[in-house]
């Protein structure tokens, strides 16, 4: 059963849709949506997001990339798969965990842990970016444990630096960043494995 709280903020969605004349309503406008609904910005705190930063680039995401329909046309935003996905996907997790917990609302922290399974989309990408993973969300649903960010924001972006760098170039390249030893692990973790061919002390070759 979805609760009352994460009713509202569907609905908020769907009205800004509409709107805004989107044909569709996606993961984005969720996760968007999402950003004013208490337990979610309960855990993204938690989780060291900057939700303002957060709402920025969703907005600008949606505005520059959903089509919308002409003035002329009834307006009837559908949400695409990924929407529905995410929020079956949410039920049947709380409904998994009820025995457990005896829990049996839907709120929008359930929500925001449903999203990682978006695995492709801008709206997991963005939460990357923040440092928000779906063990983080997790770890505070079951445990509330907040996330210690030993990732100082200045490496967060170099890191995206490094990957447009990457992208624009598309030839082999080699890279080298100086920052403590013990921290080069976590680095790359939050980079992801996909991006590198070889990984040698703190260079990193592409």
């Amino acid at each position: 059963m979805i609760s009352k709280e994460l009713e509202i903020t569907i609905h908020q969605a769907f009205i800004e849709a509409r709107a805004k004349r989107h044909e569709f309503i996606t993961v984005e406008h969720i996760l968007l949506s999402l950003l004013d609904n208490p337990s979610a910005i309960e855990a993204l705190d938690a989780c060291g997001a900057d939700i303002e930063s957060l709402r920025t680039q969703l907005a600008t995401f949606i505005g520059s990339s959903t089509q919308t329909l002409p003035v002329t046309d009834e307006v009837d935003t559908q949400p695409t798969l990924g929407f529905q996905r995410v929020i079956q996907r949410a039920i049947l997790q709380v409904q998994a965990s009820s025995s457990r917990d005896g829990r049996k609302e839907v709120l929008g922290v359930n929500l925001l842990g449903a999203l990682f399974g978006e695995k492709n989309s801008h709206a997991v990408y963005y939460l990357h970016q923040q440092g928000v993973t779906r063990l983080d969300v997790v770890n505070f649903m079951v445990r509330g444990t907040k996330k210690v960010n030993t990732i100082p924001k200045a490496w967060l972006q170099a890191k995206e630096k490094l990957l447009k760098e990457i992208a624009d170039m598309g030839t082999r390249k080699v890279l080298c960043f100086s920052m403590p030893a013990e921290d080069v692990a976590i680095f790359f973790g939050q980079l992801g494995p996909e991006n590198f061919e070889h990984l040698q002390g703190l260079k990193m070759l592409k």
